[in-house]
């Protein structure tokens, strides 16, 4: 019986032991084609093969165009490193968090088998034995097997829709183990170029602190000599000690950086020892995408949410299905016996027509909500489309104002290290005191700073761009 029979009108036909054709004919086929002639009328939900943005597309390109080879496959290919290509392929068997990603979509199938199940007929066997003890001898022993059969028709495509819901749910999953695999391959990408980073940071404070000493060795022995006042002396000190409190910060952060990369592939923190490159790749040229709509086949978020569109779109069309007409038919076969010993054979059929007549609106409510929801997920995916947009306009355009900024930053680096060579000539003369020198000093050293962190952006901006057209994946 289906649930809620209270508020549905069924109609039961049932043959027992050997049925005639008649009897056959009216309850096998007479009456599902009843049931389809009288519900030809009902409302029935027509899916769509796929979903657009609720936004104008265009077939105009980005603000800057883009190379139309394609981006190389998987992206962090492009940096050719091989010390990051390893630790990536390593993260894809061992990140827990893919990991999971993989038990959703076993869950995801084993739901979807269960779906597809329920589209065919359902066979179970029964034996049940009884035993009474009465007074005097007469004792009584009966037995009874049986298999029965239980198949509902879909009539409506009522099954199918949740099959086809389930199907779609499971690619949904598949698409986000990718987009997993996309995050987690970025993470590791950003903090392995962010080591090669502080350990450039760390050689460049060494060498100045290097030479900051030596400097103040040099301030000392004028002081001896009566030559520079203690102020100066007082300055570099300072100048110096300065520069050796940052090395305990940067030798912690680079630490703390190899620590995630052991947790993002799947090792305990300090285990594995992590080897980088020394310098930062040249970075190719920017190839992908040719127009914004490739975004929506090129990023799995986006094919996350076309794969939940479809699956909503099976909601609605099962919730409609639920407002129809049921049929289920069955059969049954089975023998009875006393004493253990089979002495009759029976044979049954069912069928059972059942339609809801009084639901005080659940079921369109249902239908109604399905509807809403699919509205939403569209107007989410719409967004996400836009933001997707956005994010390569702004990867685009920040990569090329980068470059620009570094090459003014290189200019002033010359420029800075000129002026350092004459504020010490001048100092070492006598001309003026040491203050012009540690100001240029400081001037160029901070620049030498600014330069390997602003490459380390530009890194991050090329990062930021694969991850915007999907990364290949």
């Amino acid at each position: 019986m289906h649930k809620n029979v209270s508020e549905r009108i069924s109609v039961f036909f049932t043959l027992s032991f050997a049925p005639g054709l008649f009897d056959l004919f009216i309850t096998v086929f007479l009456l599902p084609a009843a049931l389809l002639f009288i519900s030809s009328g009902c409302e029935h939900y027509q899916v769509k093969d796929s979903f657009k943005p609720k936004v104008e597309m265009g077939d105009g390109g980005f603000s800057i165009s883009i190379k139309e080879d394609g981006v190389i496959s998987p992206w962090w290919e492009s940096f050719k490193d091989n010390r990051l290509n390893n630790l990536i392929m390593s993260a894809m068997s061992g990140n827990f968090t893919i990991k999971q990603a993989v038990e959703r979509i076993r869950h995801a199938e084993e739901v979807r088998k269960q779906d597809e199940a329920d589209m065919l007929p359902e066979i179970t066997a029964g034996l049940f034995g009884d035993k009474e003890w009465r007074k005097g001898d007469e004792n009584r022993d009966s037995v009874e097997a049986d298999l029965r059969l239980s198949w509902e028709i879909d009539l409506r495509s009522r099954l199918t829709h949740k099959k086809m819901s389930a199907f779609f749910d499971e690619l949904a999953e598949r698409e986000s183990l990718i987009a997993m695999k996309l995050i987690v391959s970025a993470d590791i990408a950003e903090t392995y170029f962010t080591v090669i980073e502080d350990k450039q940071q760390l050689a460049l404070l060494e060498r100045q602190i290097a030479s900051n000493q030596t400097l103040l060795e040099l301030i000392e022995l004028r002081f001896a000599y009566g030559e520079a006042s203690p102020a100066d002396v007082y300055q570099q000190r300072g100048h110096l000690a300065f520069l050796k409190t940052q090395l305990p910060v940067i030798r912690a952060q680079i630490r703390t950086l190899e620590n995630r990369i052991d947790v993002l592939t799947g090792r305990s923190p300090g285990v594995y020892m992590l080897t980088t490159s020394d310098n930062f790749p040249q970075l190719p040229e920017i190839t992908g995408v040719s127009t914004p709509s490739d975004l929506l086949t090129g990023r799995p978020d986006l094919r996350i949410m076309h794969a939940a569109l479809r699956s909503l779109d099976h909601k609605v069309g099962a919730a409609v299905a639920e407002k129809l007409p049921l049929l289920i038919v069955g059969g049954g076969v089975g023998a009875r016996g006393g004493s253990f010993s089979a002495d009759g054979i029976f044979i049954s059929l069912l069928s059972e027509i059942s339609q809801y007549i009084m639901d005080h609106g659940k079921r369109e409510a249902e239908v109604q909500k399905q509807k809403s929801r699919l509205r939403e997920e569209l107007y989410k995916y719409t967004h996400a489309y836009l933001t997707a947009f956005e994010e390569v306009e702004n990867a685009l355009w920040l990569e090329a104002e980068q470059i620009k900024l570094i090459d003014i930053l290189k200019e002033r680096t010359e420029i800075a290290r000129a002026n350092l060579r004459e504020t010490r000539n001048r100092y070492l003369q006598g001309l003026t005191d040491y203050l012009p020198v540690l100001n240029a000093l400081q001037s160029l050293q901070e620049l030498e700073h600014d330069i390997i962190k602003r490459n380390k952006e530009l890194i991050s901006i090329r990062i930021m761009f694969y991850k915007a057209i999907g990364g290949g994946l």
